[in-house]
């Protein structure tokens, strides 16, 4: 069985947490992460794993998560 692809619309607050967990996850994988602010998505995919994105409709990672994250503030 292969990994569970998951993909972050919202990095802020609680997501933080989120991906926290799914990064020390050995069964899981962080694909994409989407945040209305560029730096913080930057940011959040440089530490966690990923592709950065402000826009989900712009994401081909986060088309491809098998498991998605929806946070906001």
């Amino acid at each position: 069985m292969g990994k569970v692809r998951v993909g972050f619309v919202g990095a802020g607050g609680i997501a933080n947490v989120h991906l926290q967990h799914v990064s020390k996850n050995e069964m899981a994988e962080v694909m994409a992460i989407c945040d209305i602010h560029k730096e913080t998505s930057l940011q959040k995919a440089k530490e966690y794993g990923g592709s950065a994105y402000t826009n989900v409709d712009g994401g081909t990672e986060i088309n491809k998560a098998s498991n998605g994250s929806f946070s906001s503030k």
